[in-house]
């Protein structure tokens, strides 16, 4: 028997396949790496400077590495969960129930969203 000839195999391929992408997830992903690479070009420039002003190296070293860790934006999946749970928040005001918090990061734009009668998206995704 092939795995997916049951029903219990068919949920665990489904549970074994990821997600894709929301909008939301890849510009926070791009934005992620706009930070690191600022970082790592202040790093650089901080260390250059420091070589240049005839700093030790190691304190030279020390200190860039302490300004990358500095501006390394720690806290921003924190940021990001609350403003996703806010908006749920928002939305719990008006009847709107959200199950999971990934779904409401791609309703920024929508004014009219169509349902079934029972009130739920029939497979799960928006299409545009």
């Amino acid at each position: 028997m092939r795995c997916g000839a049951t029903e219990f195999g068919r949920i665990a391929l489904g549970l074994g396949q990821r997600q894709p992408e929301t909008e939301f997830q890849i510009g926070l992903r791009r934005f992620s790496m706009l930070l690191v690479k600022v970082a790592a070009v202040l790093t650089v420039a901080v260390f250059a400077v420091n070589l240049v002003m005839d700093r030790p190296v190691l304190d030279a070293l020390l200190f860039s590495l302490a300004i990358a860790v500095g501006i390394s934006p720690q806290l921003l999946p924190a940021v990001v969960s609350t403003g996703v749970a806010v908006g749920s928040r928002q939305l719990a005001r008006h009847k709107v129930l959200v199950k999971r918090l990934l779904c409401i990061e791609d309703l920024e734009h929508i004014e009219v969203l169509l349902t079934d009668k029972t009130g739920t998206l029939t497979e799960g995704r928006i299409t545009g």
